[in-house]
């Protein structure tokens, strides 16, 4: 039976917030107390962009409270000397706004948020841009196989844009299933789980074939979830190597290199999955890798990308296709991490609730999905 995995630790003090929130003015502290509450929630279900907003928007109200609060000393002229007229709220309101911001700003939740906000936006961003990127294979109405070499860097970036008849969560379960992408990730000779950080963070080791006389190349990355579909419909699955000298909290370092191996390094890379409809969803793939090799012959860089890369996507949805079928591997695994794909089901079904209210019904996924 798989373990349970715990949400993603917040770690924000909650006395400190407290006594923080005292010296808060009062026509705002509310507010703010059920903003940071919400963003909590939000949080342990990796929500990080709605915790960002909801964060910023409290840092945002303490920054308008303090304006309003702060008068300067004011004095009149009395036969040459100035009484001062004072006032009981200047300075300790205006300390207490300041070290609120940055307890917020400082706090690991708001980091960890903003770090996987930013990588998540970074990889749509590379999705969605058609600068320096060559086609390989054109699919019509913007689905293809993309290449972009940086020579700077020494970097090679492969991208593939495809649409599906597939619900995302469907996909995403095989994009979770770490141990399972040998069954179809092209050229897979070893997928194994290294540590889970979080219930949607996760690390991973990869063996791939290389075509001989190439030796097999290994990756070792951690990556993990980001949950865009309040704002924009979409699901992120980001990954980065990672290294044995700074691994993160409950990952274990890879098997020793027996098979002499070439480490590969991924800059970044993932998945991007946006719903178009309840049943259909474009699914973008990128990464930029270092393989290792020098000199690859463009005549291999075009195998890879217009037919290893593509067949990629195909292999993907095929999988998902099947893991609807209750005789799975992924459909038991639903079964045995209830906990984690329940939270899924539900986070779905909330959003066809509110972008297709007339007929969210028929599309939503019951527990035995």
């Amino acid at each position: 039976m798989t373990s349970v995995v715990p949400p993603p630790p917040v770690d924000l003090d909650q006395e400190r917030l407290k006594v923080l929130l005292e010296y808060i003015p009062s026509k705002v502290r509310l507010r703010i107390k059920r903003l940071v509450r919400k963003a909590v929630t939000l949080f342990e279900g990796e929500r990080h962009f709605e915790v960002l907003e909801l964060l910023n928007r409290a840092v945002r109200d303490c920054e308008t409270a303090e304006t309003t609060l702060l008068p300067t000393a004011e004095g009149d002229v009395v036969t040459n000397r100035v009484r001062m007229i004072t006032y009981g709220v200047a300075q300790p309101t205006l300390l207490s706004c300041c070290l609120f911001k940055r307890f917020i700003t400082q706090s690991p939740m708001y980091v960890t948020s903003l770090e996987k906000v930013n990588a998540a936006e970074k990889l749509a961003m590379a999705v969605n841009s058609n600068k320096d990127w060559s086609v390989v294979k054109d699919a019509g109405a913007g689905s293809g196989t993309f290449y972009y070499y940086d020579e700077k860097k020494d970097l090679h970036y492969f991208k593939v844009i495809t649409t599906v008849n597939v619900c995302a969560l469907y996909l995403c379960g095989i994009v979770l299933e770490l141990d399972l992408y040998k069954e179809w990730f092209p050229f897979c000779l070893l997928s194994q789980p290294q540590g889970d950080i979080s219930r949607f963070h996760k690390s991973s080791f990869f063996v791939v074939k290389a075509p001989w006389p190439l030796s097999n190349r290994e990756i070792f990355v951690c990556g993990y979830g980001v949950d865009d579909l309040e704002r924009n419909g979409r699901i992120f699955a980001v990954a980065n190597s990672i290294e044995e000298s700074n691994l993160p909290p409950n990952v274990r370092p890879p098997p020793p290199n027996k098979e002499d191996n070439i480490r590969c390094n991924i800059l970044y890379g993932g998945f991007l999955f946006e719903i178009v409809a309840p049943q259909r969803t474009k699914v973008s793939f990128i990464m930029s890798i270092d393989p290792k090799i020098p000199n690859i012959p463009q005549k291999a860089l075009n195998w890879v990308s217009g037919k290893v890369v593509w067949q990629m996507q195909k292999e993907i949805e095929a999988a998902a296709i099947k893991s609807m079928e209750k005789n799975s591997k992924y459909y038991q695994r639903r079964r045995e991490r209830k906990e984690e794909y329940e939270l899924l089901r539900c986070r779905y079904n909330e959003y066809l609730e509110r972008m297709y209210p007339g007929t969210a019904e028929q599309y939503k996924l019951d527990e035995d999905y």
